[in-house]
C-alpha cells in the first residue's frame, strides 16, 4: 500500500492508493481518535501547555531543546520542521509536527515518559 501525507496550515491529510497506478482517495484523519494518544503525551510532557506563565515558549526542565506543548526536540527534529515550513516555536506548528512525528515514529520519540502516559498509567488511552 503506498502512502503519502501533506501538511497545511489548515488541515492534516493522508492520501492512501491501494496499489502503485490505483486512484487515490483522501482519508479524513479523526482528530478527535487518532491523536488521542497526543493529547495525554502532551499533558505528560509540558501539562498540556505550550507557554510558561510569562508568556515565553515552554522549554524542557532537563533538555531546554525541549520546545513546547509537546516538548519536540530541536536537535532531532529541527531539520524535519524546516523541510515541511513548520516552526515549533509556534503552538500550531508544533501540535503539527507532533502529528507528523506520531504519523512517522509512533509514541518512540516521547518513551521517555511512557510511565505518565502508558498502558497502565492513569492517563493512558482506553484503545489505541
Amino acid at each position: 500500500m503506498e502512502s503519502e501525507s501533506g501538511i497545511s496550515r489548515t488541515s492534516y491529510w493522508t492520501i492512501i492508493g491501494t496499489k502503485p497506478g490505483s486512484e487515490y482517495s483522501v482519508e479524513v484523519l479523526d482528530k478527535s481518535r487518532r491523536y488521542n494518544i497526543l493529547e495525554k503525551i502532551a499533558i505528560c510532557e509540558s501539562g498540556g501547555k505550550h507557554f510558561e506563565d510569562n508568556g515565553q515558549v515552554l522549554k524542557g526542565k532537563i533538555n531546554p531543546s525541549d520546545i513546547g506543548k509537546y516538548q519536540i526536540n530541536l536537535k532531532y527534529w529541527k531539520a524535519d520542521a524546516s523541510r515541511l515550513g513548520l516552526n515549533i516555536y509556534d503552538p500550531e506548528d508544533n501540535e503539527i509536527m507532533a502529528r507528523w512525528i506520531f504519523d512517522n515514529y509512533g509514541t518512540k520519540p516521547w518513551n521517555w515518559s511512557i510511565s505518565c502516559w502508558g498502558k497502565g498509567s492513569s492517563n493512558a488511552p482506553q484503545s489505541f
